[in-house]
């Protein structure tokens, strides 16, 4: 044999390909046995190992190619074999050819619980859940300390929220094989979904003192913190989790949204952007770069986002499935209450089902009536120097305590301010139910006998919507925090007024409504103003020129918005628009955005950060004149305008959130200000910028309207409240 053939004898490139897998070199085995199949392309062994060497590199199609011309070409029909050409073909998304090629694995081997638990991994991508199940389950019988085929099926009761299920399966499993860290890292996620957070994150960490690595133990001891409000020491925790070849969605959303809080703005993008990647089309991911996007006023792209994200919300429903877009996410984009119900529906569904694992039933007919005074327990994450609690601080102590006995029940950190304190001192009893699951929660409501629970949360950050979902109490009510419905039917009332819930808008709430007679927002009159004199140039504004002003958080500034926001200025020389956007990137963005309406960054005044609301409320009085947002209205904001005595103009929009402000000026005795469409709303600013003398007359009005108008009254505001709260009760 001369040289030329011995270079081309396939059996020596097959040898070295051999040798070369086995070291691990899989780059050198693959060129190896590419040789070996230029010399004999049919031979199956050859096809076999260089599918598998491919395989090994994530070459996925090009290993199937390869492993099913191995089996045409005669491969042996070994279960090894066999099993090994079903996992490449399952990597490649042959699903039909990986379930065969498993079926004949097990006709050969029925009692090998890997390649049954490998048959079940196609049958859950295949989407049959059933057979997939089924194989996990053959697999546990052949084997009943196989953990992997035990987490996997406990996965799969995950996917279809049968959290309690879950559980009890990775039980057995570490009932077989005590102290198995990847069963105990898969039941510290299960704890995670049944919200028993302080459980799931003790878990998480017994197993991260074995294996400080273990990424499945880092996601769910971060998304526990998370939960928990403690998203510093949740940050690191994820950061190691999504250093997983493909970390779960879960986690790289959570590592996306406290970028985005800390207003990391480019780095949350890149995060959610890998995100896409791995989960194309995914609505949560693309609800955290709406998000993310809208936090840092990047609008480029954002309509295409949008536009996707409805176009998969109609899709699901239409498929017979919910939607999975937070609601308070679906409120800020989109003014239609029809879909605002049905995206707020489906996420009450989802806590009423997780609430139902907890298998808590209350009985109230034991209870006697209440004959003396009503019991009222308010539920909130939000007793702090939060919007809910510095407009809430004086609630407490104006109640009736001949009528009303007042709980607290809070799920949020304390901070330490005074409207904290304030908020502890004034409620006959507060509660701080952090450590507390939603289980311990509702025992501890029910056993204080409250007779009216209050969420003032809803939707919101922080919420414990599964606690009102147990149904504590005989009566329970959503009123303050989250502008919309619940969608849920475990609210009886919610608190609303004529403006911000008009008779035609009942449809699009789940609860019965409850009118208050001027407003639903209560406004805290006693707000301490600084006394002290703050000049424009402390502030950064020009000495002379109009100010128009706008503080409500940037994700509310919105394309369209902000473009007459740049007609307003051009029409009125000198005018600057102030902006409360302290971060360098929102700052750029908004700066280019005005740029390409063909207005100068001079026009732009970026406010700092006060740490004194006093101060706050003392530099507002330097604006003009305040421009509301459209589809997420100031709420907060709108009062702190008025509170200074400075008026605002506001567009009365088609729901909830954008029809707060227009409520709030009827109360203030200013409903002139509220327009109907955005030429109205222009009109009108460009109007009063430039006629000082009506803007002045407004001025003197508002003035006058804080001693006389109804939202400046905080103790008749509560007397109506709790003559809604009688009516709640009376009615049942």
């Amino acid at each position: 044999m001369n040289r030329k053939q011995r270079r081309a004898d396939p059996s020596s490139f097959m040898n070295e390909g051999v040798r070369c897998f086995q070291t691990g070199d899989y780059l050198q085995a693959q060129r190896a046995l590419e040789k070996a199949l230029r010399a004999d392309p049919n031979r199956p062994e050859v096809l076999y190992l260089l599918g598998l060497a491919q395989h090994l590199q994530d070459d996925h199609l090009k290993a199937a190619a390869n492993m099913a011309a191995a089996i045409d070409n005669g491969l042996p029909a070994r279960p090894e074999i066999l099993n090994n050409a079903g996992q490449v073909f399952n990597a490649a998304g042959r699903l039909d050819d990986a379930v065969r090629a498993f079926r004949q694995a097990l006709q050969l081997s029925p009692s090998a619980a890997d390649i049954q638990n490998n048959l079940g991994n196609a049958f859950r991508k295949q989407g049959d859940h059933p057979a997939a199940a089924a194989s996990y389950r053959a697999a546990i019988d052949a084997r009943p300390d196989y953990v992997k085929a035990y987490i996997n099926l406990a996965e799969l009761m995950s996917a279809e929220k049968r959290y309690e299920e879950a559980k009890a399966c990775l039980e057995q499993a570490l009932a077989r094989v005590p102290g198995d860290l990847d069963a105990m890292a898969a039941l510290s996620g299960v704890l995670f979904e049944l919200c028993r957070f302080q459980e799931a994150l003790d878990l998480a960490r017994s197993v991260l003192l074995r294996d400080a690595g273990n990424f499945k133990a880092n996601a769910s001891a971060g998304g526990a913190l998370v939960a928990l409000n403690r998203e510093e020491e949740a940050f690191p925790l994820l950061q190691k989790a999504a250093e997983a070849a493909c970390p779960d969605m879960t986690t790289l959303l959570l590592l996306g949204d406290i970028l985005t809080w800390r207003k990391s703005f480019h780095a949350a993008h890149d995060v959610l952007s890998r995100a896409a990647t791995l989960y194309p089309d995914a609505t949560p991911v693309l609800t955290a770069l709406c998000v993310n996007q809208t936090k840092q006023c990047l609008w480029t792209g954002l309509e295409d986002i949008t536009r996707r994200l409805d176009a998969q919300n109609e899709r699901r429903l239409a498929d017979g499935l919910d939607i999975v877009e937070p609601p308070m996410d679906h409120v800020a984009r989109s003014m239609m209450p029809a879909a605002n119900l049905q995206v707020a529906r489906c996420q009450a569904e989802r806590v009423r089902a997780r609430a139902a694992g907890l298998n808590r039933h209350y009985d109230f007919t034991c209870r006697p009536t209440a004959s003396g005074r009503l019991r009222l327990g308010y539920l909130s994450s939000d007793f702090r120097d939060h919007p809910v609690g510095q407009v809430i601080r004086r609630l407490f102590e104006l109640h009736d305590r001949d009528a009303f006995e007042i709980f607290a029940y809070s799920s949020g950190r304390d901070d330490g301010s005074d409207v904290r304190h304030h908020l502890e001192r004034t409620a006959d009893y507060f509660i701080n139910i952090t450590a507390m699951d939603d289980g311990q929660t509702a025992d501890r409501i029910f056993e204080d006998g409250i007779d009216i629970l209050i969420d003032l949360n809803g939707h919101t950050m922080g919420n414990r919507m599964a606690v009102a979902a147990l149904r504590p109490a005989p009566r329970q009510v959503l009123w303050l925090g989250y502008p919309g419905t619940s969608g849920g039917d475990f609210y009886d009332y919610a608190i609303v007024d004529q403006v911000i819930a008009p008779a035609e808008h009942h449809v699009y709430f789940s609860e019965k409504l409850i009118d208050m007679p001027h407003t639903y927002m209560i406004v805290d009159d006693q707000l301490d103003i600084s006394d002290r004199a703050i000049s424009r140039a402390e502030e950064g504004l020009p000495e002379t020129g109009f100010v128009f002003a706008s503080f409500c958080g940037p994700r509310k500034y919105e394309p369209v918005m902000f473009g007459a926001w740049m007609d307003i200025l051009r029409e009125v020389p000198g005018s600057v628009l102030w902006l409360a956007a302290g971060n360098n990137i929102i700052q750029e963005n908004l700066i280019a955005e005005a740029g390409r309406r063909g207005v100068g960054p001079e026009r732009l005044v970026f406010a700092g950060r006060r740490q004194s609301k006093s101060e706050h409320l003392a530099r507002l009085r330097l604006a003009d004149l305040a421009l509301d947002t459209r589809i997420f209205n100031g709420h907060v904001t709108t009062t702190d305008y008025l509170l200074a005595g400075v008026p605002v103009v506001a567009m009365e929009g088609g729901h909830f959130a954008s029809r707060v402000s227009a409520g709030l000026l009827a109360a203030a005795g200013m409903p002139d200000l509220v327009t109907r469409d955005i030429g109205a709303y222009k009109d009108l600013a460009i109007a009063l910028a430039k006629d000082a003398e009506r803007l002045g007359e407004l001025r003197r009005r508002l003035s006058a309207a804080r001693h006389t108008a109804p939202l400046f009254d905080t103790p008749q505001f509560v007397r109506d409240l709790e003559a809604a709260y009688r009516r709640i009760w009376q009615e049942g």
